[in-house]
């Protein structure tokens, strides 16, 4: 009997430790099923954007702001090239801007008045050594402004620029042929689709832009397996319809195209896995006072990870106001930003004054970066800056999130100096404060661990700016448009 007793006995631990196995291994996977929704996929830079990185030039004046954006490359040549453009064109609307504002003033004063330069760019590569770059270059100076097109191709190992006989042979009669191709394409584009009415004067327009001369076909990008020809406002059609472009298949053109330019084709690289927070960090302050730091202009590929340290060290997050076309160089950065529990917000695609565009050009630079953000980390900010801090009507009525401004201005972009910084933020800020800093900035980065330390030793904790305008726990609170300055 007690043999039966000692047999069942053993026979119930061995259940009992068999079931507490099970289900820690259960646990377990449970566990791991839990850490899987809070995985996304990092895309990883571009193959078309290896050895090229992004420089921004940002300034804000009295009577005139101008946002640059240019490619550097690792070939020296094809920097200095690059940088003589953009600064002749900077050089060009200071120029400008002094003399007019210098002179008599307009209607309604100079305080109506504001230029801006806005240069942005697109990326074409048809093969590793080879790289092509679109500049759309935007001058504000009132009424509709200017717009025109600069394009620049280069091989990447020689630095020399291509021009059309680089690309094509040139005993061969390559101009009457892209002019032909070309002049067909605008007319099924224009005409044929009902665009534009078709009339003797509209024909004529395609067909003198189009005529086969290198000065009409001087803008062109390659790609891997076409060629794009851009044609400025005004060039082929009325400007109404703004600039034009067709692009030509290389099969269309074997008889006349260099072989060379289309050979050493780039593999797209694999995405990158990485673990990031389903949502942002609630940070737990208790009855602690608050503040929402924020930067602009990002991101940066040093100066932001060193800004995430900081904070990391002092347990704090802030809020990173991004530019979309900065964002496809250096998604690595943003999954930190985020996997560190700080706030991505938006801060347009090229830090274009919003004030000078259409509701669809308003709605473009928003919804482009909020893609490209969501290509690198898999989320979509929840909250918009408008650049300048520039707010109206038609602002407020087309960008879709609530509209972060802020309540204190470090000025970083005026006082290069981190201990005049650190001194305006510990002196201006208080309990529900939004601060304003730019990433782009050293001396702004080198002002952030000082400033936390007084702050935090005041009893300060640092929060997002989602979790100090009490977005996290209720939702309905951000409203589309809605301008918040602080909480």
């Amino acid at each position: 009997m007690k043999k039966k007793i000692l047999i069942l006995a053993l026979a119930i631990l061995i259940i009992t430790v068999g079931a507490v196995v099970y289900f820690a291994i259960q646990q377990k996977k449970d566990e791991g099923l839990k850490e899987d929704k809070h995985e996304y996929f990092l895309t990883s830079k571009s193959s078309k954007l290896e050895s090229i990185d992004i420089e921004s030039i940002i300034e804000y004046e009295d009577h005139y702001v101008l946002g640059v954006h240019y490619p550097v490359t690792e070939n020296e040549e094809i920097n200095k090239i690059i940088n003589e453009f953009v600064q002749e064109h900077i050089n060009k609307f200071k120029a400008d801007a002094k003399e007019f504002f210098e002179g008599s003033p307009p209607p309604g004063g100079f305080s109506s008045w504001k230029y801006e330069l806005n240069i942005d760019y697109n990326v074409n590569r048809p093969s590793k050594d080879f790289v092509c770059f679109k500049f759309n270059i935007n001058i504000f100076t009132g009424g509709g402004g200017i717009q025109f097109i600069e394009t620049f191709s280069f091989n990447l190992e020689t630095g020399k620029e291509l021009t059309l006989k680089d690309v094509f042979e040139e005993k061969s009669d390559y101009l009457n042929l892209i002019s032909e191709l070309s002049i067909k394409q605008l007319t099924e584009k224009l005409f044929d689709s009902g665009k534009v009415e078709k009339t003797p004067f509209a024909e004529d327009w395609v067909k003198d832009g189009a005529d086969p001369t290198e000065e009409n076909f001087r803008n062109f990008s390659l790609k891997d397996n076409s060629i794009i020809f851009y044609f400025e406002k005004y060039q082929v059609v009325a400007g109404a319809f703004g600039q034009q472009q067709v692009e030509i298949p290389f099969d269309h053109l074997r008889e006349v195209l260099k072989i060379e330019i289309t050979r050493n084709q780039i593999e797209s690289e694999k995405p990158a896995e990485v673990i990031l927070p389903e949502k942002p960090l609630n940070v737990e302050v208790g009855g602690a006072k608050i503040i929402a730091l924020t930067f602009d202009d990002g991101p940066h590929p040093k100066n932001t990870p060193l800004i995430l340290e900081e904070l990391k060290k002092r347990n704090a997050v802030a809020t990173f106001f991004v530019v979309g076309n900065r964002v496809q160089y250096y998604p690595e950065v943003l999954a930190q930003i985020i996997a560190e529990g700080n706030e991505i917000g938006n801060h347009t695609w090229s830090h274009k004054q919003l004030t000078t565009l259409s509701p669809e050009g308003i709605k473009k630079q928003v919804n482009d970066t909020q893609e490209a953000v969501k290509a690198a980390v898999g989320i979509t900010p929840k909250i918009f800056r408008t650049p300048y801090g520039e707010i109206s009507d038609l602002i407020t009525q087309n960008v879709g999130l609530p509209i972060i401004l802020w309540s204190v201005d470090t000025e970083d972009w005026k006082n290069k100096d981190s201990e005049v910084i650190v001194a305006h933020i510990i002196t201006e800020t208080d309990n529900g404060e939004i601060v304003l800093q730019h990433d782009l900035y050293l001396w702004s980065v080198e002002a952030v661990g000082p400033a936390l330390d007084d702050l935090i030793s005041k009893g300060y904790k640092f929060v997002t700016v989602s979790q100090l305008l009490g977005f996290i726990d209720n939702p309905t609170d951000a409203i589309p448009g809605e301008v918040f300055r602080f909480r």
